[in-house]
C-alpha cells in the first residue's frame, strides 16, 4: 500500500504538521508533497470570494473537500488530521500513538477532538509559524 500525504507548508499549517508527525512517529512508509496555493498569498480572501472555484482548484491538487492535509492510499483519500492520525495508529499499533487504557484513550481522543474543532479565538489570533521569533 503506497501512502502519499499532501500537505500545506509544514512551517505554517499546524493541521499538516499533525498528520505528518503522526505518520512519522508511527514509522509509516510514506511520501509527502507540499501543495502551493495561490490563495495562501492573499490570506484566503480569494478563497472566500470564489469558494466554489477555489475548492475545485484544490480538488485537482488532491484535496477531498478543498482542505489539506490529505492522505492518499491506493484509491482512497483520507482527509482531516485526526482521521489520518487514527489511520496511522491502526496501521502501526506498535507505535502506541494512543494510550493503551480504554479510558485514557477515550480521554485523549476527546481532547484531540476539542483541539481540532475548538479554540476558535486562539486559532484566529495565533497563527502557526514554526520558525518565527517569539
Amino acid at each position: 500500500m503506497k501512502l502519499d500525504l499532501k500537505v500545506l507548508s509544514l512551517r505554517y499549517s499546524s493541521w499538516s504538521i499533525r498528520a505528518w508527525l503522526a505518520l512519522k512517529h508511527a514509522g509509516a512508509d510514506f511520501t509527502f508533497e507540499t501543495v502551493e496555493l495561490e490563495t495562501m498569498k492573499t490570506k484566503n480572501k480569494e478563497f472566500e470570494n470564489n469558494k466554489r472555484i477555489e475548492t475545485e482548484k484544490r480538488k485537482k491538487l488532491g484535496s477531498v473537500i478543498g482542505l489539506f492535509p490529505v492522505l492518499h492510499l491506493d484509491d482512497l483519500a483520507i482527509h482531516e488530521s485526526l482521521a489520518i492520525a487514527e489511520f496511522a495508529a491502526d496501521l502501526h499499533p506498535e507505535a502506541h500513538l494512543w494510550p493503551e487504557s480504554l479510558t485514557d484513550r477515550a480521554y485523549a481522543r476527546a481532547i484531540s477532538q476539542e483541539m481540532a474543532t475548538g479554540f476558535l479565538n486562539v486559532r484566529d489570533q495565533l497563527s502557526c509559524h514554526v520558525f518565527a521569533r517569539v
